[in-house]
Formats: C-alpha cells, sequence, structure tokens
C-alpha cells in the first residue's frame, strides 16, 4: 500500500475584494462594477484549504496582519480542513487584493500591500514523505526549499521559479500566462505541468511531451482555475500517483472552479461523482 503523504503549502493568504466588470477598460478607460463580493483568498489559503478537503493531511504556513482581515483570515481558517495552521501574526496590515471579473470570466489582480513573508520564521520541519509546494515563487522562499531538499522532500514550484537560474525541484508548476517564452529546463526540474486554459495542459517528463485536454465547460469565474488544478496535481502526488494522472485530477478539479464565482478552490466533496 502506498504511503499518504502530508503537503505542505507555503504561500499568501489574502483578503480578496472582487468586482465583476464587463469588459477592461483600455488605459485612461471607465469601467462599471456590476456586483462587488469580499471573501478570503491568496495562493496558500486556497490550495492548502482545497487539498485538506480531500482528506489529505496539510500544513500551511503563511502569515496574516493584525487587522481586523487578519483577524476575519484566521477565523475563516479555523472552518477549514487544514490539519496544520502555522500562521503568523505580523505587526500591520494583512495582503490585500482588489480583482475584476470580465464577461468572459477572465480576471485582473490588484495587489494592494508588499508581500511580507520574508518577515515569518517558521518552526516547521520537513521529512522525506512530504509534498511541500510554493505555488508563486519568491526568491525568499529559499531557505525552506533547501531545507525541504535536504531531506528529501518532494518540492513543487510555481512556474515562475523558471526565471531563478539557481533554483531546481521535482517539479515546476503554473500557467503560460505567468511566464513568456517558457522552455523547459530537465537539467533543473523533473517535471514540467503548463496550464493553457482551454488548450489544455502540457506535461514535460525528461525529453518527453504530452499534452491533456481541458474539459469543455462553461466558464463564470477563472479565479480560482490555477489554484483548483494545483491542489489536484498535489492531491494526486500526496497519493503516489504519476505526473499524468495528477494533473487530470487538477484538470476536472479546475473545470468545477471555473462554473462558479469564488476565489477558493471547490470543496472536494463537490466535484466527486453523484451516486
Amino acid at each position: 500500500m502506498t504511503l499518504m503523504k502530508r503537503v505542505i503549502i507555503v504561500g499568501p493568504t489574502s483578503w480578496d475584494t472582487v468586482i465583476n466588470i464587463a469588459n477592461y477598460p483600455e488605459n485612461g478607460g471607465f469601467a462599471q462594477g456590476k456586483n462587488r463580493s469580499e471573501r478570503p483568498g491568496g495562493s496558500g489559503l486556497n490550495i492548502a484549504a482545497a487539498v485538506a478537503s480531500s482528506g489529505v493531511h496539510t500544513r500551511l504556513i503563511s502569515y496574516v496582519g493584525d487587522d481586523n482581515i487578519g483577524s476575519q483570515l484566521l477565523e475563516n481558517l479555523q472552518r477549514t480542513a487544514i490539519q496544520e495552521i502555522d500562521v503568523k501574526v505580523l505587526p500591520g496590515p494583512s495582503l490585500h487584493a482588489i480583482i475584476t471579473v470580465d464577461d468572459d470570466g477572465e480576471r485582473t489582480v490588484f495587489s494592494l500591500e508588499e508581500n511580507r513573508f520574508s518577515e515569518i520564521e517558521s518552526s516547521v520541519t520537513f521529512d522525506k514523505n512530504d509534498v511541500v509546494a510554493f505555488p508563486v515563487w519568491r526568491a525568499f522562499y529559499r531557505t525552506m526549499l533547501d531545507s525541504a531538499q535536504q531531506v528529501g522532500a518532494t518540492t513543487v514550484v510555481g512556474v515562475n521559479a523558471i526565471k531563478d537560474k539557481d533554483i531546481h525541484a521535482e517539479c515546476i508548476v503554473g500557467s503560460i500566462k505567468d511566464v513568456t517564452d517558457f522552455e523547459f529546463d530537465n537539467d533543473r526540474f523533473q517535471i514540467a505541468v503548463i496550464t493553457k486554459g482551454s488548450e489544455g495542459v502540457e506535461i514535460f517528463n525528461g525529453r518527453e511531451k504530452e499534452q491533456l485536454p481541458a474539459k469543455p465547460v462553461p466558464i463564470v469565474d477563472a479565479t480560482g482555475a490555477g489554484d483548483s488544478f494545483l491542489a489536484g496535481m498535489l492531491v494526486g502526488l500526496a497519493q503516489g500517483e504519476r505526473a499524468r494522472e495528477s494533473a487530470e485530477i487538477g484538470i476536472h478539479w479546475a473545470s468545477f472552479a471555473i462554473q462558479s464565482s469564488s476565489s477558493v478552490p471547490p470543496h472536494w466533496d463537490e466535484i466527486q461523482p453523484r451516486g
């Protein structure tokens, strides 16, 4: 029987103000918001909550500020299934983002605060049976990445890590929209999984490349698609699945995410076949 691995997510916890608009305006133009919603978000929180909802043991390493938003985010975290909440409270503001979603479901994100992740020190220790993920790579995660690799943990980094020539990991994952002219470097990464929206997913494994189709579903809000896809990938890796099978879980999860308005991926139970 394959040992179920623990998944550790290292990433931001944020508050999202979401505004629906018809179309994103030209520079200097005007767009009328149709409605506004307030909801917890941030790739760290989103992915950790999703993975934990599947029953995989999950730890979130993140931070919030000591403001009202931070209090709301902490309360929300307690309502998730995340088993280990390693979220520090820092003096000052929490992360807050303005997100516009147009009629095609495409999103644009404006971060209102600087990421202060470099100010936290986590007491977490890694194990060779952990899957440690850094969904959006930042240079200040390097120490944690090194610690995870020293004990033989499986490491997953966001696609923007391709720009940092000193970084290597078992898997690099992300959207083609987040990096231009992606070129797989199999000296630094064993596997790359690149999402391409309606064009599906490309998997690079050594010198082999495989294309998986996207599911043709109506798009309401693409905000949680990338986080849902990565959550599926991590659940698959935690269960001992190969890259293709893990990506298929991610594609399935993302297809549900884009059909609803939410920053947080759907709960695992919501994406299971109805009996």
